[in-house]
């Protein structure tokens, strides 16, 4: 029996366990949303009523308005593609709170897929299993977050925004080896993507527009394509600022001008999330980093706490690291 034989049972052996635990890990997150989802329901943030209004008189034939008879043009919502997309549902049924909720759960499911598949594409470099592990962990991580189950109820844009977001940065990871008219047409499509990002909550193109110039620095072989992404993105946006001042005389919407009374206070929230995430976040790096260990952890585990029975089996350790470690034989004593 060679070496490299007697590995496989090795390699095997991780290789279920990997799965078995990824596995649990991903049914674990979708408990973990099912249950955050049940309990945040009931809430619904009342700024989401302001885009229901807008978007009910809109469906009345009033336009975008808080106030169908005021002859002045408020924007007081953040989010006109969000109220224009919820105008379908006044249309078929007249409710609208809860249809936003469902809407919101929907999207954040489809939020976690895109995540998986964002971040399978820029783990495509590694061991197939790998990649497929740590996308499923990514996304795992995402609907683990109760913040995000919290958000899908709210009735607010934020989930929507997500997914855009998500969707315009899986558009944006260069592709592998291809012909130039998909690889234009999949730029195209991701600054169509970013366009709709700031269309559902406008401080998002800072993170649409630092994005773009992370990936045409890092990315040299898709520069082209990325700057194809971002002229779209900077014409289709301007397009859309301008028709928005047209129609509500404003620079920016009314909340930004409301809000600047009150400062900088989201920066506690911030902190606060920040203290909430981290351990979620810690344990995700250090499974991804398990992951890409070059030695199996049976293997290392068999060294640390059986060190000299394995002599006496005829087993040892690999020796080496990385894909061309081999195991060592030895003779037994007679």
């Amino acid at each position: 029996m060679n070496g490299p034989n007697l590995r496989i049972p090795l390699l095997q052996r991780e290789r279920s366990y990997t799965g078995i635990l990824t596995g649990l890990i991903a049914v674990l997150a979708v408990m973990l949303f099912g249950a955050s989802t049940r309990k945040f329901y009931a809430y619904t943030m009342d700024d989401a009523f302001i885009t229901f209004r807008y978007a009910q008189n809109f469906v009345s034939g009033h336009g975008l308005f808080f106030n169908p008879d005021d002859p002045t043009r408020a924007e007081g919502i953040t989010s006109p593609l969000y109220a224009l997309i919820l105008a379908p549902f006044l249309l078929l049924g007249g409710a609208i709170v809860e249809p936003s909720k469902w809407f919101g759960v929907a999207v954040t499911v489809a939020t976690a897929a895109v995540t998986a598949l964002t971040t399978r594409r820029l783990t495509s470099s590694l061991d197939q299993r790998d990649s497929v592990v740590i996308a499923v962990l990514c996304a795992a991580y995402f609907l683990a977050d109760p913040f995000a189950a919290a958000h899908a109820v709210t009735g607010m844009e934020t989930a929507l925004s997500c997914l855009a977001y998500s969707a315009f940065l899986l558009l944006l990871v260069p592709l592998e080896p291809a012909d130039a008219a998909r690889r234009r047409g999949k730029a195209i499509a991701a600054g169509f993507a970013a366009v709709s990002v700031p269309m559902l909550r406008p401080e998002m193109a800072l993170a649409v527009s630092a994005m773009l110039v992370l990936f045409a620095m890092l990315h040299r072989e898709s520069r082209r394509e990325t700057l194809l992404a971002g002229a779209v993105f900077v014409t289709f946006g301007a397009i859309y600022f301008a028709i928005r001042f047209a129609y509500y005389g404003l620079l920016l919407p009314l909340p930004f001008y409301v809000k600047q009374a009150v400062g900088l206070r989201g920066t506690i929230d911030v902190a606060r999330y920040v203290r909430h995430a981290l351990p979620l976040f810690a344990a995700l790096l250090l499974f991804i980093a398990s992951l890409l260990r070059s030695e199996p952890w049976p293997a290392r585990l068999s060294r640390s706490v059986n060190p000299l029975p394995r002599v006496r089996l005829g087993r040892l350790p690999l020796r080496g690291r990385g894909p061309r470690a081999q195991p060592m034989l030895l003779r037994r004593s007679h």
